[in-house]
């Protein structure tokens, strides 16, 4: 039998039914149709409807947003608002040149603008400008205003009137640059507002010029006519060295300039750099030996002044090798007969090399040019007098020493292409000391000697006739 009221089966003759607890009919054995209750129907269709309920929910959430923000974001096309237009980007006026530079400071033009071309009429028109500001500042120096201001936009890399060209300005102590663009004439231009201080006073100078003039003189007598540029270099770099003495206190007036290293004979490396660009420029003038190719003020001779030294540059090669370090070939040293010691470690480097020594880095964009206008065969010292070994051969050695010293040189003196081979030759230092007696007593040497090895140059000298100490 079957429950009238929820349709379970019941045991026969079951008075209630153990499910719903309903009262059963006595007659009642088949079993009613299977029509669910109206809650079980309710519950089955419950989490239907909510899912539906949950996604209308949600779908009318985002209608709503995205209403909102068209709303928000038409709003002033749709009802007339505007927001308020921005504010336009105010640049500060630049100052009238006028009022930049102190009152009574002279404001020159400094010959125009251009910036150079590969053409020859501009390049032509380049220098015209370069000469009209070279002028301006080498009149202002020698005037001794104690300041000027030049508009110009030449492009200038370094220190126009020492680096480039020898700093013949021996009474001028310092030098300031200010710079920067200003209106003037209506244009915005750029300015350079130069500071100067001064060592003499100008009746002081014409006596000293004749005296530097005289020394320079001097120096180019010695070097004789028809000499290439190479053996003119040489000459000068060593009569520097025989005349010049390194001053050690750093503290004298004229270290830094030619009056200090030609007259006073006393100098810092700035003073020899500067000696040696005044003394080797004028000799090209005179000489001829520029290339036509070449403006009349170019310097061949250069200054390179970096943080704490200064060398120059020969251009005397088309191997590039045309550096010349004047001070550091100067030992300060005398043999026994009170000659000097000329060194020749720092004569002829390339770039790269003296680069490569200590307190030589060149200064932002002051390089070595790429190109160099003088043929030769060689600038390096050891290259150019076959001193430049490729191994380590003791007739080789032996011969280089022996011409050395046949010649009257007081320093025998070799430079090694590997640093094996240099180490090798460094043993007669200390290891084998007998190796180095026996290579002099060959050439006919038996006095006192002493070694200076050069690492950074790999480069080994021998000094003849030493002093007792």
């Amino acid at each position: 039998m079957y429950c009238s009221n929820c349709g379970k089966q019941l045991p026969e003759g079951a008075r209630f039914c153990n499910v719903c607890g309903a009262e059963q009919s006595p007659d009642q054995s088949a079993a009613p149709a299977a029509v669910p209750r109206p809650e079980t129907r309710k519950a089955a269709a419950a989490p239907a409807a909510k899912q539906k309920e949950k996604f209308y929910d949600k779908a009318w959430f985002w209608l709503l947003c995205m209403a909102g923000l068209l709303i928000w974001g038409f709003y002033p096309m749709l009802f007339g608002k505007e927001e308020p237009a921005a504010e336009p980007l105010s640049l500060p006026e630049k100052a009238p040149l006028e009022e930049l530079v102190p009152e009574g400071v002279p404001i020159l033009d400094g010959g125009g603008y251009l910036l150079g071309s590969d053409t020859e009429e501009g390049t032509a028109a380049y220098d015209a400008q370069y000469a009209v500001f070279r002028e301006q500042l080498d009149a202002a120096i020698r005037e001794q205003q104690p300041q000027v201001c030049i508009v110009s936009a030449l492009p200038l890399n370094y220190d126009t009137l020492g680096e480039a060209y020898g700093y013949p300005y021996f009474w001028l102590k310092s030098m300031s640059l200010q710079q920067g663009t200003a209106l003037w004439k209506g244009e915005t231009e750029i300015y350079r507002l130069y500071s100067f201080t001064y060592l003499e006073t100008p009746d002081r100078i014409p006596a000293m010029q004749a005296q530097v003039d005289a020394a320079r003189e001097r120096y180019l007598s010695l070097i004789p006519a028809g000499a290439d540029p190479w053996t003119a270099a040489r000459i000068v770099h060593d009569e520097m060295v025989r005349s010049i003495t390194y001053d050690q206190t750093k503290s004298l007036p004229h270290c830094h300039d030619i009056y200090g290293a030609l007259v006073e004979n006393t100098a810092v490396c700035q003073g020899y750099a500067y000696a040696f660009s005044y003394i080797m420029s004028e000799w090209l003038l005179r000489s001829g030996s520029r290339s036509p190719l070449v403006t009349e003020d170019a310097n061949f001779y250069r200054a390179y002044i970096s943080e704490d030294h200064a060398w120059n540059d020969s251009w005397i090669t088309d191997a590039g090798d045309g550096m010349i370090d004047v001070t550091w070939d100067d030992p300060d040293m005398t043999d026994a007969y009170g000659e000097p010691y000329i060194l020749y470690v720092y004569f002829g480097l390339t770039g790269e090399e003296i680069e490569a020594v200590d307190h030589h880095e060149f200064a932002g964009t002051n390089r070595p040019p790429i190109t160099d206008f003088f043929l030769g065969e060689y600038g390096n010292y050891y290259k150019h007098e076959g001193c430049y070994l490729s191994s380590f051969d003791l007739n080789a050695i032996t011969s280089v020493f022996a011409g050395q010293y046949g010649a009257g040189k007081n320093v025998l003196s070799v430079r090694f292409e590997t640093q094996e081979d240099y180490d090798r030759i460094k043993t007669w230092i200390d290891s084998n000391p007998q190796e180095g007696q026996d290579v002099l007593s060959q050439i006919g040497y038996y006095g006192r000697s002493a070694y200076l090895a050069k690492d950074e140059c790999r480069v080994f000298n021998i000094l003849l006739n030493f002093p007792e100490t």
